[in-house]
């Protein structure tokens, strides 16, 4: 009886493998054909961005496909993001592994660094800056982990807030080290820094690869 319980399991979710492989596929396949649209016309006249969005979304809904144009114009950036959440990686990397060749697409997985002095983002009616948010960290015996407190200007406890700081440290440390490298993560007010040693916000990827 266990052995056809384990067995009717395993071609369950070899069914579901196989499903998720052609979805993906089917995706590829249909950024081929229309992928000259994406360059050349707006994402609300064709409705692009919601033809790609629902065939993301029968992959995994909490995964995201920006487009970024290169300082030339000429070739996009495709990043693939699991908005920071670890229990989509695998799929990102799925997603990504099987993506086709393009002259003037690059396909990356995870939101990449950003190198800029400053950056700044805005979701809705939240907006912040990298000038705006300091750091403090504290190493993890044994582990190449940090835990990190965030100080940032004007901070109130929101949701809101805090996606938008956190998604400002994802463009800073990458997606991937947002989540490998970062333990715990703590938010306060700036003016909560006396008992703690900051720095700024854009320092912290140094400190990620100092302690790899």
């Amino acid at each position: 009886m266990k052995k056809g319980l384990l067995l009717v399991f395993i071609v369950f979710f070899s069914c579901r493998s196989d499903e998720r492989l052609e979805r993906i596929d089917n995706l590829w396949k249909w950024f081929a054909d229309n992928k000259n649209e994406f360059q050349y016309k707006s994402f609300e006249e064709y409705n692009l961005s919601d033809s790609l969005y629902q065939r993301t979304k029968f992959i995994d809904p909490d995964i995201t496909i920006t487009f970024v144009k290169d300082s030339l114009g000429k070739t996009y950036k495709m990043i693939i993001s699991a908005e920071g959440q670890e229990k989509c990686f695998e799929n990102v990397q799925l997603i990504a592994s099987r993506a086709p060749h393009f002259n003037d697409f690059k396909v990356i997985e995870f939101t990449p660094r950003n190198t800029s002095t400053r950056i700044d983002i805005q979701y809705s009616n939240v907006s912040i800056s990298s000038e705006d948010v300091f750091f403090s960290y504290k190493n993890i015996e044994n582990s190449k982990k940090i835990n990190v407190d965030l100080f940032v200007k004007n901070y109130k406890k929101s949701n809101a807030l805090e996606g938008v700081v956190y998604e400002l440290l994802m463009h800073i440390v990458g997606e991937w080290d947002a989540v490998k490298s970062i333990n715990d993560l703590k938010f306060h007010n700036i003016n909560d820094t006396l008992n703690y040693k900051v720095h700024r916000i854009t320092r912290l990827a140094k400190i990620i690869d100092e302690n790899k």
